[in-house]
């Protein structure tokens, strides 16, 4: 029995080898998507202290680094700068090492007639709700009595800092996360099974964020997109959702800069509200289209133990420490 999984031909002459070869494969690519993992992890918490080196051999002082980057407009800046790196270099790197063709990652096909609205809505309900999670995750922490601080950026003034903002929060991170969670991360796991690709891309999605706040909240989002992903086969709608979302983010931020909180929680009730009444339509929409459910994996390998061959892969342990490590330190911050 032969099966083509993504350009990677295995020969299964018998179970053993099968279960051998599909182990052989997760662990490739967990490795593959962990080395990746360990780039942005390290990117993320050293480029701070490597700018303050170089500032140095050019005699300039840390405290003049530091008002740099934390100026409104240069933050923006090097955010962009991060989130190409970042989500273009490690992930093209992975899919180097598994021999994977971005253009068959990276789908940007048409989606089947009628479903694009009903997706997007769904798309970006799911989404709303799941920011329910930023919230519940900090309560979480008060109501343990931790001081858990992630710094926010400060919102540019002005409208060209409202588009300076935007960019940098809502196109250009809708743009490459995609391009790597959804399309590079899935079209490497896909052939595990699509469940598993999900699962395993909004995980990974979710850890890339490096603080406790904000990984549920993305790992929520990465389900979904996932899902869209695969059942709409085009990262286009993934990359609208994902940019809508952002944006009513920006949005609220700098409603919240003229108006009260509370001005801006009814603001947002009304956002839910409308978003919950117009999913149940889309998602019944869906359901008689596409349908809900996934394909079955030709992997006869369980679910859970390939999440464990993945999980156990050295690169992604080290990933894993390492963003537990860089979440952490926002404990003492």
């Amino acid at each position: 029995m032969t099966q083509n999984f993504d350009g990677e031909r295995f020969a299964y002459q018998s179970e053993n080898l099968r279960t051998a070869d599909e182990k052989r494969f997760i662990r490739r690519a967990g490795n593959a998507i962990g080395i990746a993992g360990i780039i942005v992890a390290a990117v993320s918490q050293l480029w701070y202290y490597a700018a303050v080196r170089i500032a140095r051999l050019f005699g300039i002082a840390e405290e003049s680094v530091r008002a740099t980057v934390t100026n409104a407009g240069f933050s923006q800046f090097v955010q962009v700068l991060f989130s190409v790196f970042c989500f273009f270099v490690p992930f093209l790197i992975a899919a180097g090492i598994m021999r994977l063709k971005i253009s068959a990652a990276v789908p940007f096909g048409k989606i089947k007639k009628g479903t694009f609205l009903p997706y997007l809505i769904a798309g970006v309900s799911f989404c709303a709700f799941a920011n329910l999670a930023l919230g519940y995750a900090s309560s979480i922490f008060e109501a343990l009595g931790f001081d858990y601080n992630v710094p926010a950026d400060e919102l540019p003034k002005g409208v060209i800092g409202f588009l300076i903002f935007t960019i940098a929060s809502a196109v250009v991170p809708a743009m490459v996360e995609e391009f790597g969670c959804r399309g590079i991360l899935i079209g490497i796991l896909k052939p595990m099974g699509e469940g598993f690709a999900i699962v395993i891309s909004a995980a990974v999605f979710g850890l890339l964020h490096g603080n406790f706040i904000q990984i549920p909240f993305a790992f929520l989002i990465g389900l979904i997109l996932g899902f869209i992903r695969i059942k709409t086969g085009s990262l286009l709608l993934c990359i609208l959702i994902h940019f809508i979302n952002n944006f009513i983010s920006v949005l609220l931020n700098y409603l919240g800069e003229t108006v009260n909180s509370t001005t801006v929680n009814v603001c947002y009730l009304i956002y839910l509200a409308l978003c919950l009444a117009l999913s149940f339509a889309a998602i019944r929409i869906i359901d008689k289209k596409d349908g809900l459910k996934l394909n079955k994996a030709l992997s006869e390998t369980g679910e859970k133990q390939k999440i464990k061959w993945f999980v156990s892969s050295p690169a992604v342990i080290i990933f894993i420490v390492l963003e537990m490590i860089n979440s952490i330190r926002f404990f003492f911050i």
